[in-house]
């Protein structure tokens, strides 16, 4: 059975030691996570100004080692995007908001992710990374629900882990690691070793959901179950970068034109009047309706992911646009989010070949909550990089199976 860690001047074969993190490896791994996955409210600023610094110095002290087979076009669309979006904030650096120092870290975390894990896949650390982040999850997500049972919501209205939102997502994340874990890789010959650590995580992730009120993030959890159920026969379809991107601007889109439909005297009487219905969707279609205006005020560069807040405020009176592709067109414009949409698809048809059904089921419940929260922050990058890297993590093509598949052949 390999191990995670290895220590120094053991005296196993070369392929062996690649097979495990180093001590600085997974130090680097921790600080990846910690930046990348996790928003914990006592790392503030500073914080992970140190962090950035620690991965700095292990770059520039391995640098020779990896440097050279790095995949540029796994990189640079990442890294595009990051420094687009410091590019967009810096025009904005005269907003009362202005804090120069939040895309830089955003930048700096999801460049940082990749840079890493390229480390990773040169030095064939993937799976011992992904073993380290699923075991990491695990532990940081029953910490933030036993806080929350014990004492409650904090003071500040959140958990450990933040509010609803992150500490859900969070949750649903460790879903795919489970399934990854326990049913991809396949790697015990008993129904029952196989999947039943699955099913209980997985109901634990989205009962969590429900426990926290995140209903979107609970559906989300349903949508990842479904998809899990039947994902031998959606595969073939969702795997294609291509549909993808299609579906995330359908769904993103959807309700910006039906908010359209709705406002139409005679179509709002009949769904009001007629059907006794609610029209706006939790307060949501009123926001919907001024996409427009939200369009307009970004124009090509948007006004700074630090300034959308304030933004969103003074156009719709809410908190956020409550759409994930309207907001990344709020925060960096839409030369922002024609470069998101360039990185995601140009990330999944790299790894579209040998898609990993585990992860990318998840970025399909991000993508369909996205039609009513923000989802696409840097976790949206972490899942991501981890279709890419568990993708590429064997040099043969593995296709998962279905929960049923798995049931029929480990009965017989």
């Amino acid at each position: 059975m390999m191990t995670l860690f290895k220590e120094h001047g053991s005296s196993e074969t070369e392929s062996e030691r690649k097979m495990k993190l180093t001590i600085d490896s997974a130090i680097a791994a921790v600080v990846v996570y910690l930046l990348a996955f996790v928003s914990l409210p006592f790392i503030a600023w500073r914080q992970q100004l140190l962090l950035i610094a620690v991965l700095v110095i292990f770059f520039i002290r391995y640098a020779r080692t990896f440097i050279g087979q790095i995949r540029a076009a796994v990189v640079i669309p990442v890294m595009a995007y990051g420094i687009y979006t410091f590019f967009a904030s810096f025009l904005n650096r005269n907003q009362p908001d202005s804090f120069l120092l939040t895309p830089l870290i955003f930048a700096t975390s999801i460049g940082a992710l990749f840079l890493y894990m390229e480390y990773a896949r040169i030095h064939n650390q993937i799976e011992s990374t992904v073993t380290l982040y699923y075991w990491m999850t695990l532990a940081i997500c029953l910490l933030n629900d036993a806080l929350a049972v014990g004492n409650g919501i904090g003071a500040d209205g959140n958990y450990l882990l933040g509010n609803k939102f992150p500490a859900s997502y969070l949750h649903l994340i460790l879903a795919a690691f489970a399934y990854h874990r326990y049913v991809y890789r396949r790697n015990a010959t008993s129904m029952f070793t196989i999947d039943i650590r699955f099913f209980a995580l997985y109901a634990y992730a989205v009962f969590a959901c429900s426990y926290f009120g995140c209903n979107t993030a609970a559906v989300g959890g349903i949508i990842m179950g479904v998809m899990y159920c039947f994902q031998r026969y959606l595969l073939p379809i969702v795997r294609r970068p291509l549909v993808t991107t299609v579906t995330l601007l359908i769904c993103d889109t959807l309700l910006l034109i039906n908010s359209a439909i709705i406002s139409w005297a005679p179509i709002r009487n009949f769904i009001v009047n007629n059907l006794n219905k609610s029209a706006d969707l939790t307060g949501r279609m009123p926001i919907y309706q001024q996409w427009r205006e939200i369009i307009n005020a970004a124009s090509w560069h948007g006004v700074g992911m630090e300034n959308s807040y304030a933004f969103s405020m003074q156009i719709t009176g809410a908190a956020d646009v409550q759409n994930g592709l309207l907001h990344i067109i709020l925060s960096s414009g839409c030369l922002g989010a024609i470069l998101f949409l360039s990185a995601q698809y140009l990330l999944l048809l790299h790894a579209s070949h040998s898609i990993n059904a585990s992860f990318l089921v998840m970025a399909y419940a991000f993508i369909y909550i996205s039609i009513v929260e923000v989802p696409f922050n840097k976790v949206y990058f972490a899942v991501l990089a981890l279709i890419i890297y568990t993708a590429s993590s064997s040099s043969t093509y593995k296709q998962s199976t279905s929960l049923y598949r798995s049931y029929k052949e480990n009965c017989r």
